[in-house]
This record gives C-alpha cells, structure tokens and sequence, in this order.
C-alpha cells in the first residue's frame, strides 16, 4: 500500500459525530499534522479543551502554540482569517461549532 501524501496548503475539515472520542481523535490529528510543520500553531477556540502535554504527546511541542479563547464562532473565525495572512503561522487550527460558506469562502481565500 503506497502512502497517503496529505495536501498542507488550504483549508481542511476534520469533522468528528459527537462526544469526547471524536473530539480528542480530531484534536490528535489536528496536532499530529501540525507537528510535521514548522512554525508556529495558531489554534483557536471557545473554551480550553486543548490538554497541552495530550498534543506534545503526539509531536506538537506546546511551545509552537498561540492559543486564542474566543467568545465565540465569529471571533474564532476572525482570528482564523487574521492567521491564516501571518506567514510565520505554519497552521491554523479553529474549534467551531458552525461555519457559513461565506465564512469558508474567506478562509480559503485567506490560505491562499
């Protein structure tokens, strides 16, 4: 079986069902992902769910991390878009709940 080559330019979903197993497998590929890259690691999110010694165990050193707490989708989106022009940011990764397609227009245009 030949290996999978993930694109690293653009912008990626990682969607899980629901509950806290598919949170922390989203979040361990979010952070394995990273890891590979270097620079920095803009993550945003509403609340702190982000164990920072669970992401260094699986390569991502906690100090290649900016973590940003929004009150809520539309800051954590904002912050995204703002990142996502950083060019020291090697990632962006945003937690939200919903996200238009105007919203994801920016964003992938951002990336770009």
């Amino acid at each position: 079986v030949a290996p999978v080559s993930f694109p690293f330019a653009g912008l990626h979903e990682i969607l899980g069902q629901t509950g806290e197993a598919d949170f922390a497998a989203a979040t361990a590929f979010a952070a394995i992902t990273s890891a590979r890259l270097k620079g920095g690691v803009l993550w945003c999110m509403d609340r702190s769910q982000v164990y920072a010694p669970a992401i260094a165990a699986f390569g991502l050193s906690p100090t290649k991390v900016f973590y940003f707490y929004a009150r809520n989708d539309e800051a954590a989106l904002s912050a995204m878009e703002e990142g996502l022009r950083h060019a020291s940011l090697a990632a962006v990764i945003g937690e939200v709940s919903r996200m238009s397609l105007n919203a994801s227009r920016r964003l992938i245009l951002a990336s770009e």
